[in-house]
């Protein structure tokens, strides 16, 4: 048995000694983990202090006992980071909450808590964090339980997927069959990514538009060993992506530069500073959609300079919100 065995391991040896009625000391111990009286006195003592287990010992045995035997020895052991970390990551699980995920990794969480003791020091660190944390998010959109299963399923057993799809503009769901090669989130929303049988090609399928995924198990594909969903999208800006790429130009006033500066945007990104506190920023991009969404999403404060491609299209969504109001 190794000297340097995890120390979670050391405490389930130790808690499996007690729980056998052996009445270990430190003597046994030392010898049975192979660690010295130090380390297994430090084992013990973490044992009664961090997770509340009831040990005593007893003189006519020469040995430690618990002196309930409903105790359980939690699965694992959080430090007050750890705690933390996980903490956070349950208030980010919001941000799913319309999907099957949120309702699955919210009962992850709930049994997570129920494997830390009541009063184990670690909780006692953190009794500040509920009040001074919130994560605020965009809003979701709601995902059919058994759609999610179904893609989860396909994805993991290479299965093609009869699903019934249904665009915003479409009067009624189109039927077709689609091989499942990855999924990605993208600002709350789950997209599903695979070659459709109809256009034989590879497609972006929003998963809140599935109304219904059935799973072909007779239907089995080869998943592609050279496809990589980061490779395959290239110079995407979003979730969308084209074939040619472009390099975009987009200028930001004084007042909107610095809060373009402070993020990175896209990897090859390049901001030019201009004298009067403006930037201009470029970027290599293939699909104008998104692009053409986040220069609009800055109103005044932003202006497309190039391709003409981009130019025009911000000029023609800006025409007709201002028809609007006429």
């Amino acid at each position: 048995m190794s000297k340097y065995r995890p120390q979670f391991r050391r405490l389930h040896e130790i808690d499996r000694m007690l729980r056998d009625n052996r009445y270990p000391n430190y003597g046994t111990i030392s010898e049975r983990l192979k660690v010295s009286r130090k380390t297994s006195q430090r084992d013990v003592d973490f044992l009664r202090n961090e997770m509340a287990a009831p040990i005593a010992y007893d003189g006519r045995k020469r040995g430690f006992y618990y002196t309930s035997e409903t105790y359980s020895l939690p699965a694992i052991s959080l430090t007050a980071a750890d705690l933390f970390a996980v903490f956070i990551a349950e208030k980010a699980l919001a941000a799913y909450e319309n999907t099957p995920v949120y309702k699955r990794l919210s009962s992850v969480f709930d049994r997570l808590k129920k494997l830390l003791p009541d009063n184990a020091t670690v909780w006692r660190h953190t009794d500040w964090l509920a009040p001074r944390f919130s994560i605020l998010h965009t809003p979701s959109t709601r995902i059919d339980e058994n759609v999610w299963d179904n893609i989860t399923r396909g994805l993991r057993l290479c299965r093609t997927l009869m699903l019934e799809y249904k665009r915003p503009v479409d009067l009624r769901a189109t039927r077709r069959k689609v091989d499942p090669y990855h999924a990605a989130e993208y600002q709350s929303e789950w997209y599903l990514i695979g070659r459709c049988h109809k256009r034989e090609c590879i497609l972006t399928f929003a998963v809140s538009r599935i109304e219904k995924a059935l799973v072909l198990d007779e239907e089995r594909f080869e998943y592609p060993s050279d496809f990589n969903f980061e490779r395959f999208t290239g110079a995407r800006f979003g979730i969308f992506w084209g074939e040619k790429n472009f390099k975009a130009k987009v200028w930001f006033s004084p007042h909107i530069a610095p809060y373009i500066k402070e993020r990175e945007w896209h990897p090859s990104q390049e901001i030019i500073e201009n004298g009067d506190g403006s930037i201009v920023i470029k970027f290599t991009a293939n699909h104008l959609l998104d692009v053409t969404r986040w220069i609009l999403s800055w109103g005044a404060g932003a202006r497309a300079l190039a391709p003409k491609a981009l130019v025009e299209e911000v000029k023609r969504e800006l025409s007709e919100a201002v028809g609007k109001y006429s």
